[in-house]
C-alpha cells in the first residue's frame, strides 16, 4: 500500500483541476456577493447550524469585503501562484459564507469546501501555473485523496436512495412534469433512468473510476451523467422552484471539471502535439524518483491526518441511523450527508401567537409571504420551523413586547403521501428545544 501510495504520477492533471476548480471557485463568490451579501438587511429571522449558533451575521458593507477578498484570492488558485495562501482566503470565505444559515445549504457547497482542504495537502501548483518549480511528478496520494473524496460522495448518495420513497418514483414524475414529458415517448426512458440508472450510477461509478482498467468508461459516463443532470434540473421551467426540482447550482459543472483528474493528460497533450515528443525514459523515470523520494517524510505526517478526515467523512452520512425517524422527512442527519435530490416535498406553515392570560390571538405572522424561494427553503424541516418561532420569540423580546404563544399550522406533502402535520400544532414552540442526536416529540412522524 505504501508503494502505491507514494507512486509517481504526473503533476499535469492536478494543476489542470485546481486552475478550473479555482474558476468554479471565482463563480461561486460572484454568485454570493449577488445572492447573499445583502441577504440579512432588514431581516429579523437567521437559521443557524445547531453547533455554529455563535457564527453571527455581519453587515452587508462586512460580507461584501469578505466576498471581494475571496474573489481575488480565487484568481491565486486559478494561477497557480501563493496557491496555498488563495485556497485559504477564498476558500475559508467561501465556507464561512454558507455556514452563516442552514437555507444556504447546497451539497456542491459542501464538496467545494472540503475539495479546498484536500488542496491544501497538495502540490497543486506543480504544473500549469505561475510557480516556478522543477516537478512534474507528484505522489500518488496526492491523486488518490480526491478519488476517495468523490467515491464517498457518490456511494453514499446512492445508498440514501436505495429505499422505498425512492423507488416509488416521485421525484422521477415530478421531473417528467417539470420537463413537459409526461405523455411523450420519453416519459418510461426518463422514469426508468431516473429511478433505477441515477442508483446503479452512484453505487457503481467511484469504484469505476477507481479502478484503472475500467476508468476511462467511467470518465464518459461521468461526463455524460452530468450533461443530462444539467438538461433536467438546472434548465429549469419554474424558476421559482429551487427545493424540489430547481437549479441544482454549478454540481454537474464542478464534476464536469473533476474528470480531468482521472485523464492521463500528458497523452493527450502529446497525442494533440504537431510534432509528438519522444518519452525520455531514464530522464523522466530519475525525475520521478527523486519528486517520490523528497515529497515520502511529507507523506508519514499528512497521511495519517488524511486517515481521521476520511473516517469523519465515512460515518457523518449515517448518523441518522443513530435515531428514529425518517431523515428526509424530520431533517435530523440530513445536513452533510450527501443526500441529493431524494425527494418531493412542498410545506406552507403560518404562525399564531396567543395571549398567555385570555388565550386570545394576538400575532398572525404569514411566513409565506416572504421570498418564495426562501419560504420554500424553510419549510424544508421541523427544525427551520422551530428556530423561525424562536426569531419571532427573539423579536418580541427585543421590542419588549409581552411574549405570546407560539403555534404553528405546519402542513406539508412528500413525495406519494398525502399533505399532514409536520409538527404538532398545539405545541408552544417557543418553549421547547430541539435536539439533533434524539427525538422530539414535537416532530409529527410521517403517516
Amino acid at each position: 500500500m505504501k508503494e502505491l501510495l507514494l507512486q509517481p504520477k504526473s503533476a499535469a492533471a492536478l494543476g489542470l483541476f485546481r486552475a478550473l476548480f479555482g474558476i468554479m471557485l471565482l463563480v461561486e463568490l460572484f454568485y454570493f456577493f449577488d445572492t447573499y451579501t445583502e441577504y440579512f438587511e432588514g431581516h429579523f429571522w437567521h437559521f443557524p447550524y445547531h453547533y455554529l449558533s455563535f457564527l453571527k451575521p455581519p453587515s452587508s458593507v462586512v460580507l461584501k469585503t469578505l466576498v471581494g477578498l475571496g474573489i481575488l484570492s480565487s484568481f491565486l488558485v486559478i494561477l497557480g501562484w501563493f496557491t496555498r495562501v488563495g485556497l485559504l482566503l477564498s476558500g475559508g470565505i467561501f465556507t464561512y459564507i454558507w455556514l452563516l444559515d442552514k437555507t444556504f445549504f447546497n451539497n456542491h457547497y459542501y464538496l467545494i469546501s472540503l475539495l479546498c482542504l484536500l488542496l491544501l495537502f497538495t502540490q497543486s501548483d506543480a504544473r500549469f501555473s505561475l510557480r516556478k518549480t522543477k516537478i512534474t511528478h507528484l505522489p500518488n496520494w496526492q491523486y488518490f485523496i480526491f478519488y476517495v473524496q468523490f467515491l464517498i460522495v457518490f456511494f453514499c448518495s446512492g445508498l440514501a436512495k436505495c429505499n422505498a420513497e425512492w423507488f416509488s418514483g416521485a421525484v422521477a414524475e415530478a421531473t417528467i412534469a417539470n420537463r413537459n414529458l409526461a405523455g411523450t415517448s420519453m416519459e418510461s426512458i426518463v422514469y426508468l433512468a431516473m429511478t433505477y440508472g441515477g442508483v446503479l450510477f452512484d453505487l457503481l461509478v467511484g469504484w469505476l473510476l477507481f479502478w484503472k482498467p475500467t476508468r476511462r468508461y467511467a470518465v464518459v459516463g461521468l461526463i455524460a451523467f452530468n450533461l443530462l443532470n444539467i438538461f433536467f434540473f438546472n434548465f429549469n421551467n419554474d424558476p421559482t422552484d429551487t427545493v424540489n426540482l430547481g437549479s441544482i447550482g454549478y454540481f454537474p459543472y464542478l464534476m464536469l471539471a473533476t474528470s480531468v483528474l482521472y485523464l492521463d493528460i500528458p497523452y493527450w497533450l502529446n497525442k494533440f502535439r504537431t510534432k509528438p515528443q519522444l518519452p525520455q525514459k531514464k530522464k523522466a523515470k530519475k525525475q520521478q524518483q527523486t519528486t517520490a523520494t523528497v515529497l515520502a517524510p511529507t507523506a508519514r505526517f499528512v497521511l495519517p491526518i488524511l486517515a481521521v478526515y476520511f473516517a469523519v467523512q465515512i460515518l457523518l452520512p449515517f448518523r441518522h441511523l443513530t435515531q428514529p425517524g425518517y431523515v428526509d422527512w424530520n431533517g435530523k442527519g440530513y445536513y452533510f450527508s450527501w443526500r441529493m435530490k431524494n425527494f418531493v416535498k412542498n410545506g406552507e406553515f403560518q404562525f399564531y401567537g396567543f395571549d398567555r392570560a385570555t388565550g386570545e390571538s394576538v400575532y398572525d405572522y404569514n411566513f409565506n409571504n416572504m421570498e418564495v424561494a426562501f419560504a420554500q427553503k424553510a419549510a424544508l424541516f421541523p427544525s427551520l420551523v422551530w428556530q423561525m418561532a424562536h426569531c419571532i420569540k427573539q423579536y418580541h423580546m427585543e421590542q419588549g413586547t409581552d411574549l405570546p404563544l407560539i403555534r404553528v399550522d405546519y402542513k406539508t406533502t412528500f413525495n406519494k403521501h398525502e399533505k399532514q402535520y409536520g409538527i404538532d400544532p398545539s405545541v408552544n414552540l417557543s418553549e421547547v428545544g430541539y435536539h439533533p442526536w434524539r427525538k422530539d416529540d414535537w416532530i409529527q412522524p410521517l403517516k
